[in-house]
C-alpha cells in the first residue's frame, strides 16, 4: 500500500500530511483517513481492518518524519497523541 501522489502535482505524501494538518491538530489516525491511497477501494470505510491499521503506520512514519525535521509538534493530552503544524 503506497500514497497516491496528487495527480497534476508534485506533492509528496509528507506534503500531503502538512496540507491534512492545515485544518488543524489531528491524530494519525484521522491523518490515515484523509490521505490518498493507491488501493482498489473509494472510501476509507471499504478498508478492511488491518488495511486501516497498516495505513495508519504509515501516516505515523509520515508524521514522526515531519515532527524530528521539525515541521510539526506532536501533542499529547491524556494519554492521546496528536499532531500539529508548528
Amino acid at each position: 500500500m503506497v500514497p497516491k501522489q496528487i495527480s497534476g502535482t508534485s506533492k509528496l505524501p509528507e506534503e500531503k500530511v502538512l496540507t491534512i494538518l492545515e485544518g488543524g491538530s489531528q491524530n494519525a489516525y484521522e491523518v490515515a483517513t484523509q490521505m490518498k491511497w493507491d488501493m482498489s477501494y473509494e472510501r476509507w470505510d471499504q478498508f478492511s481492518t488491518p488495511q486501516k491499521w497498516f495505513a495508519t503506520g504509515e501516516a505515523i512514519s509520515h508524521l514522526r518524519y515531519l515532527e524530528v525535521k521539525g515541521s510539526l509538534k506532536r501533542v499529547t493530552v491524556n494519554g492521546k497523541i496528536t499532531y500539529q503544524l508548528v
